[in-house]
Order: structure tokens, then sequence, then C-alpha cells
């Protein structure tokens, strides 16, 4: 037995059970050896599998539990082989492994099982990103990072703040600005979307790739600035021009050798001689994809045939035909090699300069993500596995794995197959470090499962890793063989479907030949054949009647019709056949179909009346409670939207009397939390039915919500809307069809499986970019280029990187067809088609899941055809579902146990309060009292200094104004205070205003420093100070704050204004921190903007 074993576990072939069985066999030789034992995995979900696995499989041998026969069998067999490693040859575990019995293992697993339950934090499973987060999370004092580093699973909406930081920031002599403008040009050049934030979002999500984690580091050194990008762009294009020089140069050799030998018009083919006077002129027509332009084939002839050099008739070809082949012929051979040489270079400088100066964005934007993090002592779940590589480089090993608390000596990974490149580089060194101290590891993974490589995993280390000159002599292979999961037609449906597909694309594709080497299983299941179904969506199989009036076969809306329509006489079928509902799964491709099969059902309750269940059916958007206390929260935040008020009416169908304006304007002033409560008691939602869940998880979304992020109402909405409305509530068991996207299908097994739109493009898209780490000279200049892969044509230096993409775009796709068909147990229907009325090709190139299907069919499925029109392929009969055969044991490991009926309910506070006078005055600001009325006037004044607080705030330059106006309405920051229009007007005038004496406030030529705080030192305690608005230029700050007071200046006796003391006071100190700080020349103002007054410190 070697201390490395690979286990290659093809889909049902019980992966799960190998896993426990190697982890029980270790702790059957010492019950304390968890504590040095790491499992790790890629998803919370199956870590909480393998853990349940493990301890219910402990629980059944320590209680003889007939369910674990099958594992006492399997660990007595590995202890054997175990008895053999060096390791064990001393005592006590020579003995205990000579001496182990069924009697033994039972003791030995029920004292394991008391050691873990009493000692659980020790029991290391866990998923790999994690693991390498406690690593991180220990090691922070020494890199001296925040121990309380905050690890970001949501990278987006840290990339969205940076971009919209960035954004906010432009100023239009920025090299930003220059940037994103090309960008944008680009993006239109394209035919795409320009919209700024989006589309620089979308290209922004490459820096989190691993290539430009790995390798961007050296690149993002180099751009500094323009000129760097502008210096490799005058390399490239000089050394572009020197080719297209040299086909010149060529062309001219020939021209003058065509002279010398003594060729004239009478003598040479006018084709030729047009041919060299273009070359040398460079009036050339450059290939394209339907032809080679003026190098075309018949003038490559002239290359290997003298003869076509000649006009016929020619006199003098006798004598003049040896110098054409000596002088000419080879003069022309190198013509064309200089031009596709030339060719070569053109498409790479082309393919660069698509996103050239987008590198600049990339780096800016990555430069914003890296101060955020760093502001907010977080680090990104994507960036961890990077960081930790830098760590470890040339590092003790052990030293930093050991921070953990845990020796590790035993390491089992699962799902190896999703292991990223950098999470192998970091996983390694510990794996060869167990190796050399007497440890063990299991490797675990089926690289036809692999089908997260947007999460960057790289199934090519799984392929590989037997070739690895580190581990190959320490590893050996479990063999697997059979399928426990799927009826016999499945099993052998999907043996014959993929070797097929395997054996037409293995020249094309031999690394796929590898991944699916071991694709053939014996199915283990013996009392069902199975039933497979391929059913192509066309016009002969589906019922016309029942589609809409304007039907027309070609349409792609049609199409879909039908195809709808074909998932619900499916599922119908299913259930007339002895299936029950629960027991049927549909699975998908994207979330975008589960709305449009769920509505279908709906509508059509008179074909089957079936239950749609699935996560997204359960969004928290989907909840009528949800949606009542949204509406009416928006109302709070904009009382005069009459929109908002309609909505509300919509999902409430009426608003009571108790939610009126007095009411709303009392509650305004309130936590968001106590909002909520009173919308709940108001609008009596506790009579809804099926809300309490929505609810509970409502309100601990408001609770973290308000822990994390500004707790003003507008901000929770603007969450709500970019985000919070798609959260999920956990949907237990409920009954009905379930439908899921076949990523989240993958490790789940289901009785019945229909598979929709089996027909998505399996090649990249044109437009995705690949990071290239070119090698050739001068381009090797830019460590990482960003390449459209439509870009990569097959003439340039970047064409074997378009082939890769193509191949693990290839895989990827076979492998999600993969795991989607190996989820059936016992019935399988596949519906494909592109179109309504397209028949089906068997020859068609493999570029689509319905061309994989057609062309890699198993001979023994039967076809069925309707008007000579293939419409089916079926193997097998429908097989119905099963009663169980036998009461299952009690296992308190692993039983499920019945949910306890909860209710949400909201109390009404007991408690009164005795107010004061003046907020009294404040709550009953609509009092036809005086007092009131001038309470709530000045409510009214600080709430308007706040909204131009935070215009202000944004702005840099005057013609920021527009766009900050426009940002903070999108934001539903106006309200009732100020129109958006004339707040524009206003400010704008006010700039223009400001800008006769003092230009310099809003000149770009200043650093703008807005809310900005100052640390300092008071009696040896940090403390912070913030000015509205600091601008600097060299050794000059002006420090400018803003005032809403109305009245509050006086005027002396010799004219002159005078403001507050304390507005001086304030000032004073702002001054006398910035120099300290070392700006010699400080300025200070109070601008009073209701007053429009400015007043010099």
């Amino acid at each position: 037995m070697q201390p490395l074993r690979i286990y290659k576990a093809s889909a049902g072939s019980g992966k799960t059970f190998t896993l426990a069985v190697e982890y029980i066999s270790l702790l059957a030789i010492n019950p304390m050896e968890y504590q040095n034992i790491l499992a790790v995995t890629f998803t919370n979900k199956a870590t909480a599998e393998m853990k349940q696995r493990i301890l219910g499989t402990l629980y059944g041998i320590a209680h003889g539990l007939k369910s674990s026969d099958g594992y006492v069998e399997k660990i007595l067999e590995s202890l054997k082989e175990k008895a053999t490693l060096p390791q064990y040859q001393e005592e006590p575990y020579r003995s205990a492994l000579r001496e182990m019995d069924c009697h033994k293992l039972r003791l030995r697993a029920k004292e394991a099982l008391a050691n873990i339950i009493h000692d659980y934090s020790r029991f290391h499973i866990t998923t790999i990103d994690s693991f390498f987060q406690s690593i991180v999370r220990e090691i922070a004092y020494e890199l001296e990072l925040s121990t309380k580093l905050k690890v970001e699973l949501d990278e987006t909406e840290v990339l969205s703040n940076a971009v919209e930081q960035i954004i906010e920031q432009l100023k239009e002599d920025s090299s930003e600005f220059r940037t994103i403008i090309e960008f944008i040009e680009e993006k239109i050049r394209e035919n795409r979307s320009w919209q700024v934030e989006e589309t620089v979002k979308e290209f922004g999500s490459n820096i989190f790739k691993e290539k430009y984690l790995i390798h961007g580091e050296e690149m993002r050194k180099q751009i500094t600035d323009f000129g760097a990008i502008f210096k490799y762009r005058n390399v490239i294009n000089d050394y572009l021009s020197q080719k297209k020089q040299d086909v010149i140069n060529l062309g001219i050799q020939m021209k003058q050798a065509y002279e010398s030998i003594g060729m004239t018009e009478k003598d040479g083919s006018k084709s030729v001689v047009t041919f060299i006077e273009k070359v040398c002129a460079y009036q050339i027509t450059e290939p394209t994809n339907n032809a080679k332009g003026t190098f075309s084939d018949t003038i490559e002839e002239h290359i290997t045939n003298s003869e076509k050099w000649f006009k016929k008739g020619s006199k003098n070809q006798a004598w003049l035909k040896p110098r054409v082949e000596l002088t000419l012929m080879p003069l022309l051979a190198e013509t064309f090699k200089a031009h596709d040489e030339y060719v070569s270079h053109l498409l790479t400088v082309h393919a660069i300069g698509q996103h050239l100066y987008s590198l600049m964005l990339l780096n800016k934007i990555s430069q914003t993500v890296k101060s955020l993090n760093e502001e907010s002592s977080r680090f990104l779940l994507s960036e961890t596995a990077n960081f930790l590589r830098n760590v470890i480089n040339n590092q003790d090993i052990p030293f930093i794995y050991e921070k953990t608390g845990a020796v590790i000596k035993h390491i089992m990974i699962d799902e190896f197959q999703d292991t990223s490149t950098l999470q192998w580089s970091n996983f390694k060194p510990l794996i060869l470090n167990s190796l050399a101290t007497d440890g063990s590891c299991l490797i675990v993974g089926d690289v036809k499962q692999s089908i997260y490589r947007f999460r960057n995993s790289d199934w090519q280390i799984l392929n590989s890793i037997e070739q690895d000159e580190e581990l190959k002599d320490h590893m050996g292979k479990i063999p697997a063989t059979y399928n426990f999961r799927s009826s016999r037609n499945v099993v052998e449906f999907n043996n014959e479907l993929f070797k097929n597909a395997v054996n037409i694309m293995k020249e094309d594709c031999p690394a796929l030949s590898l991944a699916y080497g071991d694709v053939k299983q014996i199915a283990k299941k013996e009392e069902h054949a199975g039933f497979v179904r391929i059913e192509n969506i066309d016009y002969h199989s589906i019922d016309t009647e029942n589609l809409p009036a304007t039907w027309a076969k070609e349409t792609a809306e049609n199409y879909h019709e039908a195809t709808l329509q074909r998932i619900q006489l499916s599922v119908k079928e299913l259930i007339d056949n002895g299936v029950k509902a629960n027991d049927i799964t549909i699975l998908i491709r994207t979330n975008n179909e589960v709305q449009l099969i769920s509505d279908y059902f709906n509508q059509h309750p008179d074909v089957v009346n079936v239950k749609i269940v699935s996560d997204d059916a359960f969004r928290l958007d989907a909840s009528p409670a949800i949606n009542i206390i949204i509406c009416a929260l928006r109302v709070l935040a904009e009382p005069s939207s009459s929109l908002h008020l309609a909505a509300l009416t919509y999902h409430a169908s009426s608003i009571p009397s108790a939610f009126n304006q007095e009411e709303q304007e009392k509650m305004r002033y309130l936590p968001i939390a106590e909002q909520v409560e009173r919308i709940y008691q108001m609008f009596n939602l506790d009579q809804l039915p099926h809300q309490d869940a929505y609810l509970f998880f409502f309100n601990d979304l408001i609770e973290q919500f308000c822990q994390e992020n500004l707790t003003d109402l507008d901000t929770f909405l603007q969450a709500w809307d970019e985000k919070l409305c798609e959260k999920t509530i956990p949907n237990g068991t409920a009954d009905g069809v379930r439908i899921m996207t076949m990523h989240k299908s993958k490790g789940l097994e289901f009785s019945s499986v229909i598979i929709p739109s089996c027909s998505w493009s399996i090649k990249p898209k044109d437009k995705e970019v690949i990071w290239c780490m070119p090698k050739q000279a001068p381009y090797n200049m830019m460590p990482l280029l960003p390449i459209s892969v439509n870009r990569a044509k097959n003439n340039s230096i970047f064409a074997d990187d378009r082939k890769e993409e193509e191949l693990k775009t290839l895989v990827d796709n076979i492998n999600v067809l993969y795991v989607a068909f190996t989820r059936a147990k016992n019935n399988l229907i596949i519906l494909t088609g592109n179109k309504l009325g397209e028949t089906l090709n068997e020859n068609a190139p493999i570029e689509s899941a319905q061309s994989f299907l057609i062309r890699s069919i198993p001979e023994q499925m039967q076809k069925s055809d309707i008007d000579g029109v293939i419409t089916r392929y079926e193997l097998g009969a429908i097989v119905p579902t099963q009663a169980p055969k036998e009461e299952k044991e009690k296992n308190v490991m692993e039983c499920e146990y019945d949910s306890l009926p909860v209710s949400f309910v909201s109390h009404p506070s007991a408690a009164t309060f005795r107010q004061s006078y003046e907020s009294d005055l404040f709550i009953t600001q609509d009092s036809p009292n005086p007092r009131s009325q001038k309470h709530a006037e000045r409510i009214r004044l600080i709430s308007l200094g706040n909204l131009y607080h935070s215009i202000f705030q944004h702005i840099h330059i005057p013609n920021d104004v527009p766009h900050v106006i426009q940002m903070l309405k999108s934001k539903g920051c106006f309200g009732t205070l100020l129109d958006a229009k004339e707040a524009q007007i206003t400010v704008s005038k006010l700039i223009e205003g400001i800008a006769e004496n003092h230009p310099e406030w809003f000149s770009p030529e200043w650093q703008t420093l807005n809310e900005r705080a100052i640390l300092y030192l008071e009696n040896k305690i940090l403390k912070t100070k913030r000015p509205d608005r600091v601008i600097v230029k060299g050794n000059q700050a002006i420090i400018i704050d803003y005032k809403t007071a109305q009245g509050v200046i006086k005027t002396e006796a010799d004219g002159c204004l005078v403001a507050p003391k304390d507005n001086r006071e304030q000032l004073e100190n702002y001054k006398e921190l910035l120099q300290q700080i070392g700006y010699t020349d400080v300025k200070a103002f109070l601008w009073y903007i209701l007053d429009n007054i400015i007043i010099p410190i």
C-alpha cells in the first residue's frame, strides 16, 4: 500500500464511502488520531455531509447497525493492508492491527466517537477555503495584519464599490478618464453596451482570475502610467512596420531580379508582374476568412512551377526558365514566408491593441480594491490562496500550517478536480511534508465532474497528477469500477455516449481521452433496468392545437413554448407511470429558466397539477409579507412618490388607517428594525399564511446589515434592490417537482431527471477574455496580456492560448453534461433541439450540446420517427417509485428530525416613556403651535444641510455636478427636501459665483480631499477630525467647511461679518492640524451655503 493514493471516482462510485473507510481506519488504529487528520472538500454542503457520514458510520459500527456492515468489512480489509506499512510495525500499533476484529473495531469506533464529540473543535473536516482562511488569521499578527481580519465572500460587491469610487473621482485630465473613454469607445465599436459602470465592472472582474492574481503583480509594477503603455505600443508597432518593410524589400528585390535576368512584358505572366508591383508598393489585399487576398493560391503556384511565370508562346522561355528557377522562384518563396510572418504579427498586434489601454483601467481597479480592503481590514476569499502562496514562498511550511493548532499527519482531499492552481501550490508542500513524516494522503476526484472553472478550478491538475515528479514514487491508485447509484440502462447509456464522444474527438482533443478513460462502469443495481430517452423538440412531436394561434415554427419564442410543453408532458408521463412528483427533478442550465418553467406549470394546471419547488421560489422578494414591508419602507423613504404608494396598495390590497401620514412621519425617525416591526403590526402580517420563515430570515438580515453598514433607510433599500432581494431561505423538504441548475445538482442523486434545452454552445464566447503570457519578443515586454478569443487567430502568437481555451471550454461543457446525465437513478429524459422544424444531423460537427448528443448516441437506443423525421431515441421502460423494502434503522447521527411549528410574533412594547418638552415638539412638528413649527423648520434645515453636505462631498470639479445629482437622486436622497433639477441649478450657480473670488476651490489643478479624516493624538489618545473639504497644492492647503445655519452671522460696527465663536474655533483647530502635517500656507473659510456667505478665518 502506497502512502499517497489516488481515487478517480466516477459518478455514483461511492467516493464518500471510500473517504469514510479511510478516515475510520485511522481511528481504529488510534481513536485520538482525528486530531492529526485534515479532510478538506470544496463546499460547505459537502463538508457537512462528510462530517455526518463519518459520525453516523462510527455510531452505526459502535452499535452494530446493519447499515454499517459494508463499512466494517472494508475497514478490516484496509487495516490488513496498513499492517504491512513500516510506520505500524512498532507497538502499540502492531498488536492493535494484528488483533483487530469486528468486536474490537466496534469498541474503537465507540471510543473514537466519544472523543470527537467531546473534542469537536479538533475534528478537522473543512472546506479548502476555510482552511486557508484559518491559516491567514493565525499568522495575522506575524504579518502585522489586523487581528479582526474579515474575509469577504462576495467579491462582486467590493468590485462594484471600487468601480463606483473610481468613476466618482474621475477628472477629465486624469489617466483614468482617458482609459475609460478608450474602453467605452472600444465597446461601442464592438456594438456592445457602453453603460459605464456595468461595462467597467464586467471587465474589472478579470482581476480575480488566477492567472492575473499569480502573474499580474509584475505587470502592475510595469504599468504605472500611460507612458508605459505608449512605449509598449510604439515598440510593437515599429516591429510590425519592420516586418512589413521586409516584405516590401523582397518585392523590390524580385522586381530588380525580374528585370536583370531579361524578363519582359512579352515573356512574363501578367498576374505575376502585377503581384510584384503591388508588393513593392504594398498595395495588397490582406487575407480574410474567405480569401487569401493578393498572396493567393494562384500566385503561390509560381513557387514550384516555373511554367506559370511565362505567357503562352513566349519565345524566350527556354533560356529564361533556368534563371527564373534559380533566382525568382526562391525570392517568391521567401516573400510568401515573410508575408506570412507579417500577417502573423499583424493579427498579434491587432489582438493586443483591443485591450491594451484597458490594462491601465484594470490596474486602477486592482489598486482601488486593495485600498478598500485595507481600509476595512478585509480579505477577499478569491485572494486568500494567492496571499498565502506569497507568504509561504521559501518559508518553513510545517511551521505555518501548525499555527492552526493541528499537527497534520494525514490528509484527505475530496472533489480534487475542483482544485485551483493556487490552492494546489499551497497544499502540495503540506502533502510532501506529510509523506516525509510517515503520514498518508488520499486524493479523491473525478475529472469528468470538474465544472467550476469560473471559480478557477483546473481539471488538468488531477488529469496529470500521476506524472508529478515529486509525488509519483509515493503514489498508488484505487480502482473504481462499480456504479452504486443508477440502474443498468442509465449506466450503460452514459458508458456508450461518452465513449463514443471521446472516440470522435480523440484526435482533436487527446486530453479528453485521458479524462474519460475510466468512464465505463458496471451497474450494481439489479432490480430495474431503467429508462433513458433523448427527444428532439420538433413540430412533429408537439401539440400544435395548444400553442398560440400566432405560432410559427421558425421563431425562437415558439421553440421555447414547445419546449415548455414537452417538459410538462414529460412530467405527466412519469407521474402517469407511477413516479411520485417528489421523485422528479428538472435540471436546467441557468437560473433564468426557473421562472419560465414555474409560470408555465401554473398556467396549465389542466395538463398536470403539480407544484414546482426550487431555491429561487423561496427568494425573499417572492414573499408577500416581505414585499409589503419593503413597499411600506419605500413610502417612508419617499412619501411624495405616488408610485411607491400604488405598489404598496397593490401588495397589501388596502392600506390600514393606522399607516397615516402622521404615523409615517413619526416612523421616519425610528431605526429600521423598529420600522419593520411597526409595519408588521399595522398591516397584520401575522394573518398571511406561510410567511414565518421569510420574516425570521428577513429580521436576521436587517440585524446583520445594520451591524456592517450605514443604517439609514435609503442605504438599506439600495442594498435590497442590488442584492438582498435575491437571498433565499432554506426550503426544507417541500413537496413537488424540484428544479435546480446542473451545477447545484453536483453530488446529488434523484430518482427521475428531466434535462430540457440541451442545445447550448460548447465553444468559448468570442468576446471572452483570456490571459496570455507572450514568450516571443518584443511582445514579451508585457508579461501578461488580456486577449479576446475571437482576436486570437490561428496565425497569431496567441493561437495556442485560444486552442487551450477552446479545449477547456469543451471539457467544461462535456463535464456539465456528464454531471447532469449521471444524477438519475432510474429515469432520464433529455430534451434537445435548436428551433422547430430543424431535422437532426447525425454528422454535424460537435459544437453544441445537441450535436454532441446526436453524434454520440448509443447504437442500442431505439429510434422513433414521425413522417420520416427522427424525434426520439429510447432505451428501457419507465421505472415507477418503489416503496421502501424495510424500515430504516435509527442512527441518531443521521436521522432526520421532524420540524417543529414556529411562528413569528411581534409584541407591542408595554413600556411607556415620559418625553421631554423638546422631544414632544419634535414629534408633533405638524402642530399649529408656533414653537412646534419653529422646531420643525429647524429639523428641515438640518436635513437640507445634510443633503448639501452629501452633494458637495462628491464634487471635485464643476463638471461633476450633474453626475453627483443624478447619483444621489437614484439613491433616493432628495425626497421632498429639494427637487433634483433645482438642486443642480443652485449648486452650479453657487460654484460659478465662488469661481470669481476663489477659482481654486473647484479647480482640477488642486487635489481635493472631501470628508477625509485627520488623525491626531491628544493626551495619548488617538482622535480624528474630518473637515468638509480640503484642497492642496504643494505646501498650500485651503480648508472649506460648509454650514447651513441661517441668520447666525453678526455684523460688527466696522461692517465686518463675524461667524459664531464655535465655528471659528473649529476651523482654527483644522488649520493647526494641517500645519502640523507640514502645510506651510494654510487658509480656512466658513461657507454658509443657504445665505451664500463666505467668511475667512
